[in-house]
């Protein structure tokens, strides 16, 4: 049987994706997702979707929030991709130690995290060797300072070698 919480989130996604596909345009226009939809997307509970009842999220089963996700990137791929990140962030968050955890989520569940976790720079071929020029990496800021993780400091630029073809 289905909690509440979970039927509601479930029916919030279909009742947005005509209003997604609706925008699927100004979305692809502005190579984001338009501020006006994040208070919807929000009260649907999409970014509490997964995070645990003791933190106050919905605390769902991984099938009802791959259901939403799925939901809402039929209406538009940015907006299924862009609500995935916000929603499955309690799982990386809970990668963290339990104070760290809590503190995140200490003012509410609706907690959205944003930034990169992929290579960021070039590789340039030099005297047959690639060497990476690193950009520095995106700080964390958006947690409050007790929460951070460790090593979210910008680091530098690099340029370590890396083989090459074969």
């Amino acid at each position: 049987m289905k909690s509440a919480e979970t039927t509601k989130v479930v029916r919030a996604a279909r009742d947005l994706a005509p209003v997604i596909a609706a925008r699927a345009a100004d979305i692809e226009s502005g190579r984001r997702l338009p501020l006006d939809l994040l208070a919807p997307f929000k009260q649907a509970g999409f970014f509490r979707a997964f995070v645990p009842r003791s933190h106050g999220g919905f605390e769902v089963d991984p099938r009802t929030g791959c259901e939403v996700l799925e939901t809402l990137a039929r209406a538009d791929g940015a907006a299924g991709w862009t609500t995935m990140i916000g929603m499955e962030s309690p799982h990386l968050f809970a990668l963290l130690p339990r104070e760290r955890f809590d503190a995140i989520y200490s003012a509410g569940p609706d907690v959205i995290m944003g930034g990169a976790f992929n290579a960021q720079g070039q590789a340039v071929v030099e005297q047959g060797a690639a060497h990476v020029r690193a950009r520095p990496a995106p700080r964390i800021s958006r947690l409050p300072a007790r929460a951070r993780p460790r090593g979210h400091e910008r680091a530098g630029r690099s340029r370590a070698p890396v083989r090459h073809g074969g």
